[in-house]
């Protein structure tokens, strides 16, 4: 049966942007390219925000509003324009809801050139959408450019927007269906398809391109599940604590079809099944999407930190900045899978995982943290200002052997003046207690009242490596290297 639709006008309202890509949806693509390139090049040199609305009747079988805001800023980013959507910055979330007057509430605190923003009309009987793209700058109340494209029903459909390393991924999986992939594990699943894509794998549970929260989902796309608790009307909750899946069949907006293996009763557990998941019912824990993908994929692998702002800080009885109450890893997951899920802040299992405390920390403080190990051998990680400049605290590092500040003069933890060769200063599963003192030009550590480090001297000599980089250099961050963690406590006093 032929889908019959019309999607009146789609109103763009743009700032500016810069990079070059690949298609992310096939189909919407082939229907913009050619009106979007003469659009990319009035942008050029500029910021652009991305923002469309989620029209619901347009959205019932997939999200395609979603799907057609991705490619948009694909398309740019191809063409050198720097853009982003208002899913990767907190300060903009609001452009996703209803609104009436989205273009001078932009304009009141624009941060980007342009705002990109758009409006659907229903028109029953036609099998074209008509799409208009309004570009609007921070002072004009009228379009200061207008650009019209259409696209087929026939090119908006899920089928016609699956890249090929995604057919490839599901084909790969649909094909072992009552079979066994490797060992029968979950993530061998995904490994095996991926690896039979080609694709590039980022790290031990890091898939691909990690999609953003409200981004339109694919067959062969990769499902990370992390304390994951469903919960339907009337039945029992279940939970899904480590598990890896691929979404096999997208049934509608919220709900997929998976494939995956070691799930269910003994006698199918190892073999490849079916299962199916609605986003409706997920009430805690953690479910974050993957895109297989190559390095040369335009979009960012990880989408940037949503708050880009210092929160509220929650202060404790004894008058300590509560920094755990503070964070919240839905926002301030700069690099993984963190969450909440048992009380304390902790992530999934990968290498060099981030998570920012969004506050601004003066220039002479104390941190206090509690902290479990709970998996793994390796590193728990403190970056964190001295004087400006960013330093990181590594225990535990390589394999548990090693621990001290890096980079000192460029020089790793594993050689410079505060290594220290001490084993398993944080145990397995026993709490311990970590003091960080830290001053213009001083860093003091105690692990369990023990003082591991004691530098003195100037700050300029700190920088880090690459794969440590973050975003906010004056924010505290958490980060972990192939182990898990439970930080039961952590809060920040300042040094008069």
């Amino acid at each position: 049966m032929k889908s019959t639709f019309r999607f009146g006008v789609l109103t763009i309202l743009c700032l500016s942007l810069c990079s070059v890509s690949r298609a992310e949806y096939p189909g919407l693509e082939k229907a913009i390219k050619a009106d979007m390139e003469p659009l990319c090049r009035s942008l050029s040199g500029k910021t652009v925000l991305v923002s469309l609305p989620d029209p619901a009747e347009f959205n019932r079988q997939w999200r395609l509003t979603a799907a057609i805001e991705t490619e948009v800023v694909a398309q740019l980013l191809t063409a050198g324009v720097q853009a982003v959507d208002d899913d990767t910055d907190d300060r903009f979330t609001w452009l996703a809801r209803p609104r009436r007057k989205p273009v001078e509430r932009w304009q009141q605190n624009p941060v980007y050139d342009v705002l990109l923003t758009g409006e659907f009309n229903v028109n029953k009987g036609a099998d074209v959408l008509e799409l208009s793209l309004l570009v609007f700058d921070q002072q004009m109340v009228e379009p200061v450019q207008i650009v019209t494209t259409e696209i087929k029903a026939a090119d908006a459909t899920v089928s016609a927007n699956l890249p090929p390393k995604n057919i490839a991924v599901a084909d790969f999986v649909n094909s072992f269906r009552g079979r066994t992939i490797g060992t029968g594990v979950c993530a061998t699943a995904a490994t095996e398809a991926l690896k039979h894509a080609g694709c590039q794998r980022i790290g031990l549970y890091d898939w691909g391109r990690r999609l953003g929260p409200n981004e339109a989902l694919l067959p062969g796309d990769i499902v990370q599940y992390e304390y994951a608790t469903f919960k339907k009307k009337g039945s029992k909750p279940s939970t899904l604590v480590h598990h890896t899946a691929i979404i096999h069949e997208i049934v509608d907006r919220d709900r997929f079809k998976v494939l995956h293996q070691n799930v269910g009763n003994a006698s199918i557990k190892k073999t490849i099944t079916e299962g199916t998941f609605n986003m409706a019912n997920h009430t805690n824990g953690s479910v974050v999407f993957f895109r297989p993908t190559l390095a040369e994929n335009v979009l960012p692998i990880d989408p940037t930190p949503y708050r880009k702002s210092p929160a509220r800080v929650v202060t404790g009885k004894n008058g300590r900045f509560d920094l755990l109450r503070t964070v919240n890893p839905k926002l301030d997951a700069v690099h993984g899978i963190w969450g909440k899920w048992n009380g304390p802040i902790c992530s999934n299992k990968d290498k060099c995982l981030k998570l920012q405390i969004p506050v601004d920390l003066p220039s002479s403080y104390v941190i206090r943290a509690r902290i479990k190990r709970t998996w793994g051998t390796d590193t728990y990680a403190m970056i964190f200002p001295v004087d400006g400049h960013p330093c990181l605290l590594g225990l535990d590092a390589y394999g548990g052997t090693v621990s001290g500040l890096e980079l000192i003069s460029g020089r790793k933890i594993k050689s410079n003046p505060t290594t220290r060769k001490i084993k398993n200063v944080l145990p397995m599963d026993k709490p311990v207690a970590l003091t960080l003192r830290v001053t213009p030009r001083s860093v003091r550590v105690e692990i369990g009242g023990k003082e591991i480090v004691n530098w003195e001297g100037d700050p300029s000599v700190f920088s880090l490596q690459k794969a440590w980089d973050v975003p906010n250099k004056s924010w505290l961050h958490l980060g972990t290297y192939y182990s898990v963690f439970d930080t039961e406590s952590l809060t920040m006093e300042v040094i008069e």
